[in-house]
């Protein structure tokens, strides 16, 4: 499907993001908490495990992003959510380190989350650098992460 705003991914955009792609798993890898119990959840008062690790998460989102950017798909919030098996509400509480979305906190749901995110946000701006009309771009950055670039519009 050709984008008549040029803001398809191009063969170049391809290898320019998988190479970033290569140190966010690696980044992801050192962050990621390998030796996490989803059980830890469960208090004497009861409650269900954790969905995923941090772990679990990392690898879900690695998989979305390395999935849409070989295929040519653009990378979004809502896709990410999808991928992990969450609402974007649950997005939100396990980037804060919240992943019960009480009062329960873990530093490395937030972490993993953090940098998936921030991941999508480099891709939103790369992306509005190109297009003709970055006002999508624009949009989803100040929305999402409260972020002004009024550099975007050229």
């Amino acid at each position: 499907m050709q984008n008549s705003n040029n803001t398809a991914i191009t063969e170049e955009d391809k290898k320019m993001f998988s190479e970033d792609l290569k140190l966010l798993e690696n980044r992801l890898n050192e962050i990621a908490d390998d030796d996490f119990d989803k059980r830890s959840s469960i208090t004497e008062k009861g409650g269900r495990p954790y969905k995923n690790s941090p772990k679990e998460l990392a690898e879900g989102g690695i998989g979305y992003l390395k999935s849409n950017i070989e295929n040519g798909r653009p990378i979004t919030i809502s896709g990410l959510s999808l991928v992990l098996n969450t609402s974007r509400r649950q997005l939100i509480n396990l980037q804060r380190g919240r992943p019960d979305g009480k009062n329960n906190y873990d530093e490395s749901f937030s972490n993993v989350v953090s940098t998936l995110k921030d991941f999508v946000g480099y891709y939103y701006e790369i992306m509005g650098e190109r297009a003709k009309n970055p006002y999508f771009y624009i949009f989803a950055l100040r929305k999402l992460w409260g972020i002004d670039r009024n550099n975007l519009r050229k």
